[in-house]
């Protein structure tokens, strides 16, 4: 993985004794992420990072944007306060238009990977034990790879974030005819994973 970018940064800091007092803001430049898969680098350009944040002793306020045509536009805003051991937290995020395609080199298990995702939620909680609420939405997915039995093509998935549980409901459909459902299948982030499939007709084994 490497950076290839320039930065801008304003800090304007104070140390106290009742905590942090001040701002700081960055932004990098357009350039380029670099992945490298089997000896090449790929490169995943970008057009706007940005890190605006305002610190008190009793509050951090973060706002961090990042868009990019290919990845598309990751957002969130966070509320922290420094002051308490159990570090409070409030934040919401925001996915859009992001392609998933771009991820495929961190799963090098995977010949193909591809699908939008898009998503908006809240975080509440604590930094350490954060409660998620929000949904996240995947179109048109598709998962390939040698090591899988079968290919998963139009991979049509939504995910209910609800507190400390995640609620999976969609449908794929692998060769022509072999089509799968899972049906309100809920998940823990942690943990054994239960959940139901039924299968309206038998999938299609890749020859």
């Amino acid at each position: 993985f490497d950076w290839d970018a320039q930065a801008q940064a304003d800090i304007d800091l104070q140390l106290g004794d009742e905590g942090p007092l001040g701002r700081l803001d960055v932004q990098v430049a357009g350039g380029n992420l670099r992945v490298r898969e089997e000896g090449e680098w790929l490169l995943l350009p970008y057009e706007q990072l940005q890190l605006n944040s305002r610190l008190t002793p009793r509050a951090i306020n973060s706002k961090l944007q990042f868009r990019a045509p290919e990845l598309g536009r990751l957002e969130l805003q966070a509320q922290l306060d420094p002051g308490r051991p159990d570090l409070p937290m409030r934040a919401s995020y925001l996915i859009q238009d992001v392609d998933v395609a771009a991820l495929r080199p961190f799963f090098p298990l995977l010949s193909e990977l591809a699908g939008s995702m898009q998503g908006q939620g809240e975080l509440s909680g604590s930094l350490q034990a954060p409660v998620a609420s929000g949904h996240l939405r995947l179109r048109d997915g598709r998962v390939a790879g040698e090591s899988l039995p079968l290919t998963i093509e139009q991979l049509q998935l939504d995910m209910l974030l609800v507190g400390q549980r995640m609620l999976l409901n969609g449908s794929w459909q692998s060769g022509e005819q072999g089509r799968a459902r899972p049906l309100h299948r809920p998940a823990r982030p942690a943990g054994p994973q239960q959940g139901r499939l039924r299968s309206e007709s038998t999938p299609q084994r890749r020859s």
